[in-house]
């Protein structure tokens, strides 16, 4: 029994890494948080050149025709053999140059395909590579701007070159290598005179340029203000149906105002405010109307979308004002709200709100049905 059990903790433990493995190397610009300049050269047959810099001051041309040169190059006919030993494998060469080490850590995984393409053809069976070969080339530079011993005295930059076979990289000549150069280094001139038009640090930006094999060329620029971006994460919602609560039915208006996170997933979580109003109204004296107006403070989740508010489904606790008309007092309920979306554009909500035990008689206890723009 304890060998069956061991055998199943290993194929789990050694499942989970190359699991792990996968999604963390599916593409590496995503372990770059603070790199805020992203730069992409494409060529012909599969191969690309990428470049994540912290900031435009890290970038030298001649580091990158030196690291080329010098190491690139050099690392991957050193495990050359190892890839043409087993042509179907992913392989992902990681290259870290430690600042004043002197040496260079590396580290070379081999991966096998989740699914497998095979050809038969003439009575013999090939086996197809489905995947793409990484090279990332991790170095460190000097922050100039950055006090001694500071957490940003050194920028963590990186180089990312992509091919179907790593060995097809250095089959490039002196005269493309040199082209890509330029292109980098053209793209990264243009950044600067975007960055110093804004004078904003934390401005960013990402471009590319590409070659295909007929020699078309095509570019792209898109730059990110801070605050433009901040915004664009900020989403409104607008709601109106109606409420059935204590006994009575209201016309119900609601507002909200969500910010939110992660918008890379179809549904993303956010936190607001959220405000309605409803009425409650005497029919044979209309000068007796008791208003009331929630105010909460709201998070959950939404759809992924362009437009307004859609899909929320969330939480939220607040107060409730009650406003008397005839009376002129008002009154102070604690408010939690559950809100469910039914479709798109449909949702329902749960109000509870009680003033505890300082006053039982005043409560609300309602369902309302809405229509969400």
């Amino acid at each position: 029994m304890k060998k069956i059990f061991s055998t199943l903790l290993m194929t789990l433990l050694f499942g989970a890494q190359q699991v792990q493995a996968q999604q963390q190397l599916t593409d590496s610009t995503e372990n770059m948080p603070n790199a805020r300049h992203h730069f992409e050269v494409n060529l012909p047959e599969q191969i690309s050149f990428k470049v994540a810099l912290v900031a435009l001051d890290d970038w030298s041309d001649n580091d990158f025709l030196n690291i080329f040169n010098n190491q690139v190059k050099k690392h991957i006919d050193y495990f050359t053999d190892s890839i043409h030993s087993n042509p179907t494998l992913q392989n992902l060469l990681y290259i870290e140059r430690k600042p004043a080490a002197g040496f260079e850590k590396m580290n070379f995984r081999q991966l096998s395909p989740k699914q497998s393409e095979i050809v038969f053809k003439e009575g013999s069976y090939y086996h197809l590579k489905n995947s793409i070969d990484s090279l990332c080339y991790t170095y460190y530079v000097v922050n100039a701007h950055a006090a001694k011993g500071a957490n940003d005295s050194l920028h963590q930059n990186q180089i990312t070159i992509s091919a179907k076979s790593l060995p097809d990289i250095n089959t490039l000549s002196s005269t493309q290598i040199f082209r890509v150069h330029q292109q980098l280094d053209s793209m990264v001139q243009a950044a600067k005179l975007k960055v110093n038009r804004y004078r904003n640090p934390l401005y960013s930006s990402n471009s590319s340029w590409s070659l295909s094999a007929k020699g078309t060329q095509t570019s792209s620029y898109n730059g990110k203000k801070p605050f433009t971006q901040v915004m664009n994460n900020f989403k409104l919602g607008v709601g109106f149906g109606a409420i059935v609560f204590n006994n009575t039915i209201s016309p119900n208006l609601e507002l909200s105002l969500g910010y939110m996170f992660k918008r890379n997933a179809g549904t993303v979580p956010f936190i607001g405010f959220n405000y309605s109003l409803f009425t409650e109204i005497d029919l044979r004296d209309r000068s007796n109307m008791i208003s009331y107006l929630p105010l909460n403070f709201e998070f959950g989740t939404i759809r992924n979308n362009v437009g307004l508010m859609q899909r929320k489904t969330s939480i939220a606790y607040g107060v409730l004002i009650k406003n008397e008309r005839e009376s002129g007092s008002k009154h102070y309920l604690f408010n939690m709200q559950l809100n469910f979306a039914l479709s798109n554009t449909v949702s329902s909500s749960l109000i509870l709100a009680s003033q505890l035990k300082k006053d039982p008689e005043h409560y609300v206890f309602g369902v309302s049905l809405k229509y969400n723009l």
